[in-house]
């Protein structure tokens, strides 16, 4: 992942909307690639899956309070609405240059 920092949809030339699993295997991978993203959940949806995010910080700053006091904080949210995952990609693919470093 890290040595070509591939994005899966850029793969599948955007003609797909990924399922579930790949979406939340390709943020794992985000989370494991660095040190700077950490994958949290906050709850389920009602098919009952985690509903999951991302932090990206520099000085482990990954709770609120850290936040707050070394840098602030910055909320992007994307594909909130079912069938437009453009925002979903764009937000991937955010957090994959972030992880390259």
């Amino acid at each position: 992942f890290r040595k070509n920092g591939s994005l899966l949809p850029k793969k599948i030339n955007y003609r797909k909307i990924l399922a579930y699993e790949e979406t939340t295997g390709y943020v794992k991978k985000l989370d494991k690639a660095s040190n700077l993203i950490v994958n949290e959940t906050f709850g389920k949806s009602d098919e009952d899956k985690s509903l999951s995010f991302l932090i990206a910080a520099d000085n482990k700053a990954f709770s609120p309070e850290i936040a707050r006091e070394k840098q602030g904080i910055v909320l992007i949210q994307s594909c909130i609405q079912a069938r437009e995952s453009e925002g979903e990609d764009a937000g991937l693919a955010a957090f994959r240059d972030i992880s390259i470093e």
